[in-house]
């Protein structure tokens, strides 16, 4: 969890005007659409089946990680002015997000069975934390050297 907030908050930094952060986000998603492609080996069909039920499910977590983004940025500013019922509603709110995450990963494995043979969705499942590591290896790699953009 703690990368998925380090991976949010570079992505973010990076992202801060609007026209850069449309280009970016442009990037990213080429970045996943390729990544995920080849190291799925979808066929043409599979990935026009596959990448609309991806899409669904990512708008779906999207909207999670962002209600999640503004319960914690308001608690992280004033976790000292917090109640003990605060602090413990907080993190019950916290727990319901995580669970609201599995939920929706449930309910898309269902709909990955019927486009991808088990075996590509195992694979798509080992390749989401590889996409990861690969997106901040990037992102950092253009920070350092911004000439290579």
């Amino acid at each position: 969890m703690k990368k998925i907030y380090i991976l949010a908050f570079i992505i973010f930094a990076l992202l801060k005007n609007s026209s850069a952060q449309d280009n970016r986000r442009e990037e990213i998603e080429s970045f996943r659409i390729a990544f995920f492609t080849r190291q799925l080996n979808l066929t043409t069909d599979e990935a026009k089946k596959f990448w609309p039920v991806y899409n669904e499910m990512q708008a779906e977590m999207q909207k999670i990680q962002k209600d999640r983004r503004m319960r914690h940025r308001d608690g992280r500013e004033n976790i000292d002015n917090l109640s003990d019922a605060e602090i413990e509603k907080m993190i019950n709110d916290e727990m319901a997000s995580r669970q609201r995450e599995l939920d929706i990963e449930k309910k898309y494995h269902d709909r990955f069975k019927a486009v991808l043979p088990m075996k590509k969705i195992a694979i798509y499942y080992r390749a989401q934390e590889g996409f990861k590591r690969e997106l901040l290896r990037k992102l950092q790699d253009q920070r350092r050297h911004p000439e290579l953009d």
